[in-house]
């Protein structure tokens, strides 16, 4: 089995697996609870809370855990916007965002909030100029992604930030789901105020994540209960997930540089070996993530190619895990304004440290095979 879908989820590592298994069965106590057994889970909290915060540059006590990048960006946004209604109610985002941060911006709309939504240019990048254009006197947040989860492309968030804190009262938000653990992440220097991560997209569990919220920002909880987290997001912490969170980021902060040279192998071997198929098409090629390539192969459909590279155990998408089941274009695709005869056809070929370059070149010959099988067939139809 190739699996190259990991931007919609990373296997866990065996250290990850053995870390949070040696600890299940010491540190099982209710984090909240006074007596000893608790105390020892609130510190594992703790400690995971220092990691992230190392991680992103910025204080522990700003970090809190949530249940995964779609409960952050929620936090985020709505927490943020809900809070500041009364400074005003203009929101922008971009028109290529995670569905988790458009949905959020589209309920806002329906609670009486005006939302810009910036389009990005043919390669998949956001002109920070077009932000700073669109802010007005009654703007009080800007969200834009770090890594599309479907091109791969990386906006400039550090010139971004700088552009929105030259307007006073502008809270900065970025879902960093698909660049932490792999790209530089400095809080503080980026001028963020809010920043949204997963564990499960660098080897930890599913159901853990974290929002970072910078000192002195109010936000409104989506929940109410006891006091979790200082009330920011209250409910018994996921320990064993959040220790998973904890060692993933470990690892992949001590091997960064070796783990993004490794896929930027991984990935080159995938361009070099399909850059030659007639019809094919790279997407948001140009200043892009190692770990993500997005691949349009005209007059094929990309669910069928998906099921065709699977029955030869090479497993892709056909963009987010969490729109995937929608018979209809990537909305990612339509805003950088992809030709029609290629959206049918697109495709995101995702790479983790695990995978091998051999495993890129193995790849690389089912994809070819398969593509001229299917036009045998179509030819034949």
């Amino acid at each position: 089995m190739i699996y190259f879908d990991n931007s919609a989820t990373t296997m866990p590592k065996k250290e990850v697996q053995d870390y949070v298994g040696n600890l299940a069965m010491e540190i099982y106590g209710n984090p909240s609870s006074l007596h000893h057994l608790g105390i020892e889970s609130e510190k594992k909290i703790n400690e995971a809370k220092r990691e992230i915060s190392t991680a992103i540059k910025s204080d522990y006590k700003e970090i809190y855990f949530t249940s995964g990048g779609t409960e952050s960006n929620n936090l985020a946004i709505i927490g943020i916007a809900t809070r500041n209604k009364n400074k005003g109610n203009h929101l922008i985002t971009t028109a290529f965002e995670h569905s988790s941060v458009l949905n959020a911006f589209k309920y806002l709309e329906t609670q009486g909030f005006d939302v810009t939504y910036i389009k990005p240019d043919g390669n998949g990048i956001v002109d920070s100029e077009s932000i700073d254009g669109a802010i007005k006197d009654s703007t009080i947040l800007v969200s834009v992604m770090h890594v599309n989860n479907e091109l791969g492309t990386i906006q400039d968030i550090e010139k971004i930030g700088q552009i929105i804190k030259k307007h006073n009262g502008i809270y900065f938000h970025v879902d960093a789901v698909q660049s932490f653990g792999k790209l530089r992440i400095d809080v503080n220097k980026y001028k963020i105020d809010l920043l949204s991560i997963s564990a499960h997209k660098i080897h930890g569990y599913k159901g853990a994540g974290a929002i970072y919220i910078k000192k002195n920002t109010l936000i409104n909880p989506m929940f109410y209960g006891g006091q979790q987290e200082s009330g920011i997001r209250p409910g018994t912490e996921n320990l064993l997930g959040i220790m998973s969170f904890f060692k993933a980021s470990e690892i992949t902060r001590i091997h960064k540089e070796e783990y993004n040279d490794h896929v930027g192998k991984i990935k080159k071997i995938m361009i070099d070996g399909l850059e030659s198929i007639k019809g094919v098409k790279f997407n948001g090629l140009d200043k892009s993530s190692p770990y993500i390539l997005n691949v349009s192969f005209e007059g094929l459909r990309g669910e069928v190619l998906l099921h065709t590279f699977e029955q030869k155990g090479l497993y892709v998408s056909t963009g987010s895990a969490c729109n995937s089941k929608k018979k209809t274009y990537s909305h990612v695709l339509d805003a950088i304004g992809l030709d029609e005869k290629f959206l049918d056809g697109a495709l995101r070929f995702s790479f983790s440290s695990l995978n091998t370059e051999d495993e890129a070149v193995e790849a690389v010959k089912i994809v070819n095979e398969s593509i001229e099988f299917l036009n045998r067939i179509m030819k034949r139809g």
